[in-house]
């Protein structure tokens, strides 16, 4: 059997981009000779791709004179070690800042929208606080009619009656006052401020042959702060895309109830400009200087988490080279990753970095690394940072978020194993073709129309997190989450299908056909679904007269022939029952099942994934050169042996990724043995 991954997997060298990646915290008085010493331990360990990270402890200046030589002399040692440099694009996070010299000027910070009910009285205070172009709405108490909006022609605000007036204004805070830690993401100028001062300033200060040694920029928990976002061109830019003015309907975004329509073309939009003016243009400025983007957003966890800190998280992930995601702590069986992944496989991408195993504590060993990276290379990751490894743990540095995984880590000496077995899991899970049966929707439209954060709530999370409100929006996410979990558990291949992804797939006779990577899929599934946008409901439309297959649980769709079900449980079953991997398995554990679901009523942040756990066999599958792959992975903690009957594949070998050891396999049905925490793979040929 040869292939293109063949070799490879035997001896994982000459492709650092597939080997492991790491956060490489500069977060000290930073010295040259240590600075190499540092490097070459990585280089000679696996680590093939550092990224060097601006942290708290730092003793030189940020993109000053000093930290630019030690960038020089890194990338300039990268050809002998033969590694790939990537940058951290901040001073800490989020990105956007440049360490909190974009947000300097007002115009540059987040801008979001307040609401206040004003007596007569209190005007002339509320004045004093409030400039006057910052008001853009006043309506009388009963709300029937407006006094003025910002687009009118006068200009002061209009005498008020001795009757309440409800105002909805927009605010920006002072620089002292949390402003240094917001910027305006859906401001272009914002953000080309940013790149000007962050990534232009690397182009400039660093000769053309060292730049042109530089991997990627990754960018790092980028969110809205406040959950009614704002930019000044926002109404101009809502008009040209709604056609009608969102001046004059704002007040109705701090109601009671479900959202109106002005509500959820509100959402869209800035879900939009978020999109265009971030992520595009990040990602367009690296393309023109053929250096690749790489980002991971806040609160991938939860549908809740998406929207309130997101507004629409999926559709970002069209505007990255590599999307990503971070898995903090020890847990596993979280639909992060699963989300991520899903949103990378709809645009054609194929590789998903993860930021993992921080803030995991100091008890973290090798074992529970190696959990985690089995789990989520099984999920579709295929670029694995470690955050992180530290250049100092002197003082309180050990105290950020620990453990380092470098030399101060306790089973530091295995990690070469380590990074080498993830080096041939990595590359193996790289560049092939997903294989699934099942598409489930994305209801974020039907999420968005019960979901109503609390406005006057900086981030969305407290000591206790903010709860989820109301109840209806809390159900819809406690179902996805479970019903995907379901799905995880029965081993059914599945990918989450968004409505704006809907535009790279056909229906080809009864499937679904990514257009961009040929991933094809015979059932789509609709859970809590009463909203469906218009140009994907017509697809969905031909695909139901094509003889396609719906199923759906709680939807109002109201359109489709579907067979519906009443229980999700039900419906999980029904996905596995129609579910063809290519194999059965005779002997073993053949599921995967949640010890802990930890689903979260509040939003959480970071979301620390101790919570979750799994046991059981993981199984997967996908395509690549010509062979048919399958990914077995043990969450017990006893060995397993499995015995599978392949049903189209004639010649198997078993792949052990520990060593790099191939052993072909006699026969059609096949027995093997999987250690405890531990991943094999079988690979035929089609």
């Amino acid at each position: 059997m040869r292939g293109s991954c063949h070799g490879y997997f035997k001896n994982p060298k000459g492709k650092p981009e597939f080997s492991s990646g790491c956060f490489w915290f500069w977060n000290d008085k930073i010295e040259k000779e240590e600075m190499i010493r540092q490097q070459t331990l990585m280089a000679e360990n696996g680590v093939g791709m550092p990224m060097i990270h601006s942290r708290f402890g730092r003793e030189i200046e940020y993109l000053g004179t000093e930290w630019m030589e030690l960038v020089k002399t890194s990338l300039a040692y990268s050809k002998k070690t033969a590694q790939k440099i990537w940058l951290y694009d901040e001073d800490n996070w989020p990105s956007g800042t440049c360490s909190k010299s974009v947000t300097k000027e007002e115009k540059y910070r987040e801008h979001f929208l307040r609401y206040k009910e004003v007596e007569a009285k209190d005007w002339k205070d509320f004045l004093n606080h409030i400039a006057k172009e910052q008001i853009l709405e006043i309506w009388n108490e009963d709300e029937k009619e407006t006094c003025w909006v910002a687009s009118d022609s006068l200009n002061v605000i209009p005498v008020v009656s001795d009757t309440v007036k409800k105002v909805v204004y927009w605010e920006v805070k002072p620089y002292n006052e949390g402003g240094r830690s917001c910027v305006d993401y859906m401001n272009p100028e914002a953000i080309s401020c940013f790149l000007e001062k962050t990534h232009e300033k690397y182009k400039r200060e660093l000769p053309t042959e060292l730049f042109d040694l530089v991997e990627g920029f990754f960018m790092d928990e980028t969110r809205f702060y406040y959950c009614y976002p704002w930019t000044v061109k926002f109404p101009q830019e809502f008009e040209r895309r709604k056609g009608y003015p969102i001046l004059g309907n704002l007040i109705k975004l701090f109601g009671n109830g479900t959202r109106t329509a002005e509500e959820m073309d509100y959402l869209d939009v800035a879900a939009q400009l978020y999109k265009e003016a971030t992520f595009w243009q990040v990602y367009h400025w690296c393309e023109k200087n053929h250096v690749m983007s790489t980002a991971h957003l806040l609160g991938e966890e939860t549908l809740a988490a998406q929207t309130r800190f997101e507004i629409d998280m999926m559709r970002q992930y069209e505007a990255m080279h590599i999307p990503g995601l971070d898995h903090l702590g020890k847990g596993i069986g979280s639909l992060d990753a699963r989300f991520v992944v899903s949103a990378a496989r709809n645009y054609g991408k194929n590789r998903i970095s993860c930021e993992a195993f921080g803030a995991s504590g100091e008890d973290t060993g090798i074992e529970d690394v190696i959990r985690v990276s089995n789990w989520l290379i099984q999920q579709g990751v295929n670029l694995l940072i470690a955050h992180g490894y530290y250049y100092s743990t002197r003082g309180e540095r050990k105290n950020d978020f620990p453990p380092s995984y470098f030399f101060q880590f306790k089973d530091w000496n295995k990690m070469k194993a380590y990074n080498e077995m993830a080096a041939r899991m990595m590359e193996l899970n790289s560049g092939g073709k997903f294989f699934g049966n099942i598409l489930v929707y994305y209801p974020i439209e039907t999420f968005w129309k019960y979901y109503r954060p609390d406005p006057w709530e900086k981030t969305g999370f407290g000591e206790n997190g903010s709860k989820i409100l109301p109840e209806k929006a809390a159900q819809i996410d406690r179902e996805y989450q479970l019903f995907l979990n379901m799905l995880e558990d029965r081993n059914v291949p599945y990918q989450i299908i968004t409505n704006d992804s809907m535009k790279n797939y056909q229906i080809k006779e009864n499937k679904w056909v990514n257009c961009l990577n040929q991933e094809s899929f015979h059932t789509i599934v609709f859970l809590d679904t009463e909203i469906i946008p218009e140009e994907t409901r017509k697809k969905i439309q031909v695909y139901t007269q094509n003889n396609g297959r719906i199923f759906s649980c709680h939807s109002e769709t109201h359109v489709f022939e579907e067979k519906k079900y009443d229980d999700i449980r039900q419906m999980a079953d029904a996905c596995l029952q129609i579910t063809d991997i290519g194999l059965e398995v005779m002997e073993g554990t053949k599921y995967c099942e949640h010890s802990v679901m930890a689903y979260p009523d509040h939003l959480i942040d970071p979301y620390i994934h101790n919570g979750e756990n799994l046991y059981g066999v993981g199984i997967s599958r996908y395509d690549k050169d010509g062979h048919r792959i399958y990914n077995f992975t043990n969450y017990n903690l006893s060995e397993e042996k499995i015995t599978v009957k392949l049903n189209d594949i004639s010649t198997v070998e078993l792949w052990n990724p520990e060593n790099g050891e191939q052993q072909i396999l006699d026969g059609t049905t096949v027995s093997f043995v999987i250690p405890a925490n531990r991943t094999r793979y079988l690979v035929g040929e089609k």
